[in-house]
């Protein structure tokens, strides 16, 4: 079905490509108001053509000595062809009859007032060769992103009608266990739902903007086919010079949407992980299910338990160094480079960003960097990979949502989060939430959704100041709820139960300023100790598992990978930066 709509869109715009076939004239003054009426009359003054209701309108203008004849004596040799409204400046609504080449712009006579300062402002005369053969070129690119656009539009439905019939499976998996589990399996299902909803609000959010994108696109190429070939046979050069560029800017504007199709992946098998220990439900409270997102849930018959207990095995590591590389200048950096965030993506690939660059760039495994960074215009702090390929990047008011293309080193932009905490550091909460650590904010760490929405650990007791810039960062462990919060100058790490609204102060000899800081094996957490050269391995409860020395000076920032099973960390001591990639294996007694 979806097919057949394809193929009659493709012959409604072909027509203008039969031979001897002539466009119904328009009323160049209704298109502009975006109405469609037959033109009748025709102004060679001003070349416009103007349909019976608006020749009083156009009189109206004295400028100009209206020359008014029947529009079907027009000889379009003279005057051109129907533009379909694409010579029109889309601010000001006016032919557009200047180019600035400073800027790659197609202008007004309005739009002159803008560029008046610029150096090559020309007057639209002609056409040359090259835009003739551009011109017969991009028919054939229409056409095919015509056919794109519409079937990436097929797969963002699909995707959406997807995620409204896994939600609908959630529901269902947790319908089936109610009966038995009473008040506790309740007070689950609400903190469950709560997080399938955000994210469900979340995705849907973001593939409406691609459908909005996708239509937008698609209209635009409705106005472009329909003309094409009347403009390469019987345009005027200054139609073609704006065919041209306009069609340009649309074929743009489609392969940046047709290349986010490379993360609309299919929707990950979504299931409810219940607790194998039913003897443990009443203690276990609302941490019975949580969501399972990826591939299929362990078998129980395997002993393999699918909520594991913060006190389970929890021991001391060894780290075995595989990778070292200097930080150095790239091509147009300005400044000697300070890596301060970095995280795996799930195929193992890293994202950092640079903070004196203003740079987020990729890296191997190898610690190499890999295709072109995105830079930005503002500062950056810190970057999280929050859901598949999906990273947030921390911008002093902002939070900056990029996507990272699975098959290649393509960094987009998606959308960028205002916020009125000023933030530094990011973490994970849930697949649509954030935790974020913030400087000159009474508030030392709060929550952010993919929405905007601003919220606050209202039971649990920050310590009574206010960090500046750098002085303190923060990680969520999603397993056990913990918080954790580093006080640079304090030489403490601060451990909160954000269920309990507990918490717990670590200091010892060997948490010595204090950063950066990820989940660990087992449900841990790794800190860098800056003065000690070191990191500090802790449980949840704040208590030390381990130090491990690392070949660096002054570490800095630090992330492991989705199994727990490598460590990368990157130091700020200026001259001698680095990054460095460690094995986490347990330690042998």
């Amino acid at each position: 079905m979806a097919t057949g709509e394809q193929d009659d869109d493709l012959v409604k715009y072909s027509s203008d490509t039969v031979s001897g076939r002539v466009a119904e004239k328009k009323c160049d003054v209704c298109v502009r108001n975006m109405l469609s009426n037959k033109a009748k009359l025709f102004c060679s003054a001003c070349t416009e053509s103007i349909c019976d209701d608006c020749i009083v309108i156009h009189l109206r203008d004295t400028s100009k000595k209206h020359v008014i004849v029947d529009v079907q004596s027009v000889d379009e040799e003279n005057y051109g062809v129907n533009m379909n409204g694409l010579d029109l400046c889309k601010e000001h609504l006016k032919v557009l009859k200047f180019y600035c080449e400073n800027h790659k712009q197609l202008c007004c006579s309005k739009c002159v007032m803008v560029h008046r300062k610029c150096d090559d402002f020309i007057e639209i005369t002609i056409c040359s060769e090259e835009d003739r053969k551009r011109l017969q070129d991009m028919k054939s690119a229409v056409l095919k992103a015509n056919e794109d656009t519409f079937s990436l539009l097929q797969k963002v439905n699909q995707a959406k009608h997807s995620y409204v019939e896994a939600v609908e499976g959630i529901s269902k998996d947790v319908d089936k266990t109610r009966d038995d589990i009473l008040k506790v399996f309740e007070d689950a299902t609400h903190m469950l739902m709560k997080e399938v909803d955000s994210m469900n609000a979340e995705k849907m959010k973001t593939l409406d903007l691609m459908n909005k994108a996708l239509s937008s696109i698609r209209t635009d190429i409705a106005k472009v086919l329909p003309v094409c070939s009347n403009v390469l046979d019987k345009g005027t050069p200054q139609q073609m010079f704006i065919f041209v560029h306009t069609t340009a800017n649309i074929l743009n504007e489609a392969a940046q949407q047709l290349e986010l199709e490379r993360n609309l992946h299919p929707l990950p098998p979504m299931k409810v992980q219940i607790a194998d220990d039913i003897d443990n439900l009443i203690q276990m409270g609302n941490k019975l299910m949580k969501l399972h997102i990826g591939e299929e849930i362990p078998d129980k018959d395997k002993g393999q338990p699918e909520i594991i207990n913060s006190v389970m095995q929890q021991r001391p590591v060894t780290l075995q160094l595989l990778e070292s590389a200097d930080i150095v200048k790239s091509k147009g950096d300005k400044n000697d480079p300070f890596v301060t965030g970095l995280d795996f993506l799930p195929d193992g690939r890293l994202v950092a960003v640079d903070h004196y660059n203003n740079k987020c760039f990729l890296m191997n495994s190898m610690l190499q960097r890999k295709g072109q960074p995105y830079t930005f215009k503002t500062t950056v702090f810190d970057v999280r990979c929050v859901f598949h390929f999906l990273i947030a990047v921390s911008t002093v008011k902002q939070i900056c949502i990029l996507a990272i293309n699975a098959d290649s080193c393509t960094i987009i932009h998606i959308k960028r989060i205002d916020t009125t905490s000023r933030i530094f550091s990011i973490s994970n909460l849930t697949p649509s939430n954030m935790v974020v650590s913030t400087y000159a904010d009474y508030r030392s760490a709060r929550m952010i959704s993919f929405d905007g929405i601003e919220k606050d650990f209202d039971n649990l007791e920050f310590p009574k100041k206010t960090y500046n810039f750098d002085e303190s960062k923060c990680l969520y462990a999603q397993s056990n709820n913990t918080l954790v919060l580093t006080d640079t100058l304090a030489n403490t790490v601060y451990m909160y139960d954000t269920l309990k609204g507990t918490s717990r102060a670590v200091t010892d000899d060997n948490i010595q300023q204090p950063t950066g800081a990820c989940v660990g094996p087992d449900d841990t957490v790794l800190v860098c100790s800056m003065r000690k050269n070191s990191i500090v391995h802790l449980t949840v409860e704040g208590d030390i598992l381990g130090i491990y020395p690392v070949d660096m000076a002054f570490p800095y920032a630090v992330c492991t990978n989705t199994d727990r099973s490598t460590l990368v960390v990157s130091n700020c001591i200026n001259g001698i930066r680095k990054l460095q990639l460690y094995k986490i294996s347990p330690a042998c007694f």
